[in-house]
């Protein structure tokens, strides 16, 4: 028999508006049922609660450790030590015209040295970044500064030194 005749065949039984008192007082208990463990659904929505809070707090922390981007924003110290750093490098960088020295392959390697700090400095900033301001961190930074200011110098020193050596070589002996 398929399904479409027996539903059919039954239909008289089917149609019913309340079901049978047995049936009904089955259903009724079930409704009537206390929650035995609604001390658990009060934990949960406590734990819910504390952990959503926990991360929210978690996320304002690190935009908050996001903003450090330079040294200067630790301290008002730093931030007048690291002027200092930047104006002496401004100055020498202004003497120096490293487009040409870079064009022309002189002092490769210092230059070459100049890069890696860079590159070793855009690593410190990212680690004061993301995580609380450490003192290797912040130490690391300062000696950035301070290596790149001797690392400039020494490039004016040694082309300084290859302009006299070129001038003397084409000055004409007296």
């Amino acid at each position: 028999m398929k399904i479409k005749e027996f539903i059919k065949s039954r239909k008289e039984k089917l149609n019913v508006e309340h079901p049978p008192a047995d049936v009904w007082q089955g259903i009724q208990k079930g409704w009537k049922k206390e929650p035995k463990y609604v001390l658990w659904k009060y934990a949960a929505v406590f734990f819910i609660g504390v952990s959503l809070t926990a991360i929210f707090y978690s996320i304002h922390l690190r935009q908050q450790v996001n903003h450090l981007t330079r040294l200067g924003d630790i301290s008002e110290e730093y931030h007048s030590m690291e002027q200092g750093y930047i104006s002496e490098i401004r100055l020498l960088e202004d003497r120096i015209d490293i487009n040409t020295l870079m064009a022309t392959k002189k002092f490769e390697w210092l230059l070459d040295e100049l890069r890696f700090l860079d590159e070793m400095n855009e690593v410190f900033l990212k680690d004061l970044s993301t995580a609380a301001p450490e003192e290797q961190v912040v130490k690391a930074i300062i000696d950035y500064y301070e290596k790149k200011i001797r690392l400039l110098n020494q490039i004016e020193f040694e082309q300084k030194r290859s302009e006299y050596e070129t001038d003397t070589n084409n000055s004409p002996i007296s």
